[in-house]
């Protein structure tokens, strides 16, 4: 789930092949290295990277559960609500209001294709 999250985050994966993801796993001491540009916002900046290091820990253990991360990022999503108004709102530029049916809205910061 990390590797998918900082792909989308980046647009490019986080590690160029399979040796070099067990390259990773088999010498990792520290955190990948994350960078986000300027079209993300400090909260959400600070949540990806957290989550992204968090899901890449080599011990399986140590890693968030699903329902962990659900609760992380509906607590980023209440913060940009907070910040950027309410569900229905027109939403800021440069983001995307998706509402799931029997759940709250998420804001993704933005598109990028």
């Amino acid at each position: 789930m990390g590797c998918i999250l900082y792909e989308l985050a980046l647009l490019q994966k986080a590690f160029f092949n399979d040796y070099e993801a067990f390259e990773y796993y088999r010498q990792s001491k520290t955190d990948l290295n994350v960078t986000l540009d300027e079209t993300f916002s400090e909260q959400c900046k600070n949540t990806i990277v957290k989550s992204i290091n968090s899901m890449l820990r080599t011990e399986p253990l140590s890693r968030p559960s699903a329902t962990e991360l659900f609760e992380e990022f509906c607590r980023n999503c209440q913060f940009t609500e907070v910040h950027y108004g309410q569900p229905g709102a027109i939403s800021p530029p440069g983001t995307l209001n998706i509402s799931l049916q029997g759940s709250n809205s998420i804001w993704v910061d933005e598109i990028r294709f």
